[in-house]
């Protein structure tokens, strides 16, 4: 059960970090940068912001899968 468990937490924690680092931070940083830009006043926060999460999606995605791969491993690691 453990083992089952486990790969399950491993597949979800894939796919949170894949869609949390690749659609949430950098096509939604691009889209937030692009509506910045387009606004009637240019919004400076929001392009700061939207910069900010297209440079950093990678991080926001891999600490996002980390929080479900770590308990995975441990669970397929136990022998009990």
């Amino acid at each position: 059960m453990k083992t089952v468990l486990g790969l399950a937490l491993l597949v979800i924690g894939i796919a949170f970090g894949m869609y949390v680092g690749i659609w949430w931070a950098f096509i939604g940083g691009i889209v937030q940068l692009v509506e910045a830009v387009k606004a009637p006043e240019i919004s400076s926060l929001g392009i700061a912001l939207g910069l900010l999460r297209i440079s950093f999606a990678t991080v926001i995605g891999t600490v996002s899968a980390i929080v479900f791969i770590v308990p995975a491993m441990s669970l397929l690691e136990s022998n009990d």
